[in-house]
């Protein structure tokens, strides 16, 4: 519940992962402490707004590890 996926299961992208906050008021902090972290370039779509991380594949598998890393970690210190 921490984080929510706004698209149905069966229309999700693997490359594209969009995914918002459930209190809201935290997006700005995300973005800000994910870019201080070094991942950059998570900030949504602008007009659905959210967070989009985008694995193609110049994204090197260990960026996707940080990014779970920094989720997990984000969620046990602000959930």
């Amino acid at each position: 519940g921490f984080y929510l996926a706004p698209v149905t299961v069966g229309h999700r992208s693997p490359i594209n992962i969009r995914f918002h906050l459930a209190e809201t008021a935290l997006t700005e902090v995300f973005l800000g402490e994910a870019e201080a972290a070094g991942l950059t370039n998570l900030r949504g779509h602008r007009q659905l707004g959210g967070i989009r991380a985008s694995l193609y594949n110049a994204m090197p598998e260990t960026g996707a590890v940080m990014l779970a890393g920094f989720m997990a970690d984000f969620a046990r210190r602000y959930g």
